[in-house]
C-alpha cells in the first residue's frame, strides 16, 4: 500500500507498507482492504530517505459503521458481538412496545406453542418456507430475509417454546449441550436464540463465544421471554392485537 502526504514544512512523503496477506484472517483480507481510501495502520518504520518512509505493519484496519446501535467494529467487539431485537431492521416495531420488568407477563407465553412462535417469526422477516422440525436440525429457522441496518443478512434461528417453561441453561440446549454448537455450523452471519422465558448467564456467555472465534466471526441476537412479548404485541401475532388478548387453542399451525 502507497499514500502521499505533507508534513508540518510543506514536504512531500511518500509511505510504503509492504505487506503479505497469506496469514490475514478472513475479516481483514485483502480484498476488503483494496481500492480503500481511508484505513488505519499501526506499524513500525523500517526505513526513511528524503522522500519516502517504508513502514512494516502491525495492525492494518478499516472503517467500518454498518452495525446499527454500534459506531464502529469496535464497539460490537466490546459487546461480545451481541446485538439486541431492537437494532435489526426486520423487527423494529418492537421500539414501540416497552420491555416488561414482571416475570408474571411472561405466563401468556405457556399458553404459546413453539411452532406458533416460529410461523409468527417467519411472517414477519418475510420467510415463505417454515420446516418442520426433526431431530438432526442445526437450527429452527434458516432464512436470508432478514433485514439489519438496510441490508439483507443470512440468519439462522433457535425457538425453544414452553415444554421447558422456567430460565434457560445450557441443559435445555439439546441432549448434549451442543445446540448452540451446531447453530454456529450453520452458513448464517447472523444467530438468532429466542426463549419464552429467561435466559442464564451461561447460555449468553456461550452464544457470545462462538461468535468471537477467529476466522468465522458472526453476530448473536438473544431473544428472551420479555422481548418475545415485545415482538408479538408489536406485530399483532399469536393473539395479542391492539392490546393484550387471552390466546386460544389450536394456533399451531396458523398465525392470527
Amino acid at each position: 500500500m502507497q499514500a502521499k502526504f505533507q508534513d508540518s514544512s510543506e514536504k512531500q512523503w511518500k509511505l510504503v507498507v509492504s505487506f503479505s496477506h497469506r496469514h490475514l484472517l478472513s475479516e481483514s483480507s485483502w480484498s476488503q482492504l483494496s481500492g480503500r481510501k481511508h484505513f488505519f495502520v499501526f506499524g513500525v518504520v523500517d526505513n526513511v530517505n528524503d522522500a519516502e518512509i517504508t513502514m512494516i505493519p502491525l495492525i492494518i484496519a478499516t472503517p467500518y459503521n454498518n452495525v446499527g446501535m454500534f459506531s464502529s467494529e469496535q464497539e460490537l467487539w466490546r459487546f461480545g458481538r451481541e446485538i439486541y431485537v431492537d437494532y435489526l431492521d426486520s423487527f423494529s416495531e418492537v421500539q414501540n412496545v416497552k420491555r416488561s420488568r414482571s416475570e408474571k407477563d411472561l405466563e401468556i407465553l405457556r399458553k404459546i406453542p413453539e411452532r406458533s412462535i416460529k410461523l409468527a417469526f417467519a411472517e414477519i422477516i418475510g420467510e415463505a418456507r417454515v420446516p418442520k422440525d426433526w431431530g438432526g436440525e442445526r437450527s429452527d429457522l434458516f432464512s436470508s430475509c432478514v433485514v439489519m441496518n438496510g441490508n439483507r443478512v443470512s440468519t439462522a434461528f433457535i425457538f425453544k417454546g414452553p415444554s421447558q417453561f422456567k430460565p434457560m441453561t445450557m441443559a435445555e440446549l439439546g441432549k448434549n449441550g451442543d445446540q448452540i454448537e451446531r447453530l454456529y455450523t450453520e452458513p448464517a452471519d447472523l444467530m438468532v436464540l429466542q426463549h419464552c422465558h429467561e435466559i442464564t448467564l451461561p447460555v449468553r456467555s456461550n452464544m457470545r463465544t462462538y461468535a468471537q472465534r477467529a476466522g468465522n466471526l458472526k453476530i448473536c441476537c438473544i431473544i428472551d421471554g420479555y422481548d418475545t412479548l415485545r415482538i408479538l404485541k408489536a406485530y399483532r401475532k399469536c393473539g395479542f392485537r391492539d392490546e393484550l388478548q387471552s390466546i386460544g387453542q389450536g394456533q399451531d399451525e396458523k398465525l392470527v
